[in-house]
């Protein structure tokens, strides 16, 4: 009986382990996701330059093999048929883009955000409008920080996004860094 006892603690402490891993490893492997035409779909960003140069692996392989798409700020990434190149300025219009899921929180700081986030950027902003708008920690007359020195306000104030903003502000948007 007691070997029984014991074979079932290691059976039940091997299979917590197990789930721990997976949990850990679905944590690790962000969600990338290579979609048609040059914009992130609602609820999704751009991925940046500094993320595809860390998760180029990861990434190339979501890309079709011919496949060149946008990232952030006007860069782009090839897919494996050009060796997964990231390029941090890229004027061609491109067919795709390397997108991730947001995930936005709104610190009480102006150009303030927590460790694995950074600021989001106006084009962030403008294709989340309604998901940060209807954030329920932005409150109606938050005026928020963007990347760049842009800003968004809350909803008392229409969800207004401007690309350039040099007042002092009480907020920022922050989105996950990967």
């Amino acid at each position: 009986m007691l070997i029984k006892i014991k074979a079932l603690g290691l059976a039940l402490c091997l299979a917590l382990s197990c789930m721990a891993f997976n949990v850990q490893s679905a944590i690790a492997a962000p969600g990338f996701q290579e979609v048609s035409g040059e914009t992130c779909p609602q609820g999704s960003i751009y991925v940046t330059v500094d993320e595809a140069e860390k998760h180029r692996s990861e990434i190339c392989n979501t890309l079709g093999t011919w496949s060149i798409a946008r990232l952030a700020d006007g860069g782009s990434m090839d897919g494996s048929g050009y060796d997964c190149k990231v390029r941090g300025e890229d004027s061609r219009g491109l067919g795709n883009a390397v997108c991730k899921q947001l995930n936005a929180t709104i610190t009480n700081k102006d150009g303030y955000c927590p460790n694995g986030y950074t600021l989001a950027t106006y084009s962030d902003a403008v294709s989340n409008q309604d998901t940060l708008c209807n954030n329920p920690q932005v409150g109606p007359w938050h005026i928020m920080r963007l990347h760049d020195s842009g800003s968004m306000d809350g909803p008392g104030y229409d969800c207004k996004i401007r690309p350039e903003d040099t007042r002092a502000l009480g907020n920022s948007i922050c989105v996950e860094s990967l």
